[in-house]
């Protein structure tokens, strides 16, 4: 694999890992702003 292939990867690998964790934050938000208006 190319230098340019490895960074393509390591971009990916962290786009995915950062939309995960912003939809498991706003899960645990939307959870929490049902309990508390609920």
């Amino acid at each position: 694999m190319t230098a340019a292939g490895v960074k393509e990867v390591h971009h990916f690998l962290q786009r995915l890992s950062a939309e995960e964790l912003w939809s498991r934050l706003d899960r645990e938000t939307h959870s929490k702003g049902k309990c508390i208006s609920g």
